[in-house]
């Protein structure tokens, strides 16, 4: 008998990870560490970024060193909670065991990490656009739009989670 397809995913998703076959049901997941260490890798990389660009510029107002300060910070934590994520699904394949789906599932602690990983990518997006948008010498509220348009995807990315 087939198990019964939960609301948002495949019924072969839903088959492979209610009849316990792993290795086809984590396929696409970034599990593995070359995965989790390459999101680490972005995280050092971010920071260091940060830093150069603090000793060199400084942090002055609504600048392109401050908002490429802010953008680099921002998807340095989204990375840092994409890799420790990945880290944990990676723990439960090697435990063999099925991953949770929903909130309330047995293994879904994965899912505490990837909301603020998913959710906070598009505020750094936006900042980064803020910065380049500062470099070109736009207007304020072109600046002010490329942030808010980052923080309403980012209100988004909790809705469409979160349900």
């Amino acid at each position: 008998m087939e198990a019964p397809a939960r609301a948002g995913y495949s019924k072969l998703l839903t088959r492979l990870l209610t009849q316990g076959e792993l290795d086809e049901a984590y396929e696409s997941w970034g599990r593995t560490p070359a995965g989790y260490v390459t999101d680490y890798v972005y995280v050092v990389v971010c920071f260091a970024c940060a830093y150069y660009t603090i000793c060199a510029h400084g942090i002055s107002g609504v600048d392109p060193p401050s908002l490429f300060i802010a953008a680099v910070v921002v998807l340095g934590v989204s990375f840092f909670f994409g890799g420790t994520s990945h880290a944990i699904l990676d723990a439960y394949y090697r435990q063999q065991k099925a991953l949770g789906l929903h909130w309330t599932d047995k293994r879904s602690g994965w899912m505490y990490c990837w909301l603020p990983a998913v959710s906070l990518a598009p505020l750094g997006r936006s900042f980064l656009t803020a910065a380049a948008l500062s470099l070109l010498q736009c207007p304020t509220y072109a600046l002010i739009t490329a942030v808010v348009l980052g923080i309403l995807a980012m209100v988004l990315e909790y809705v469409v989670y979160l349900k």
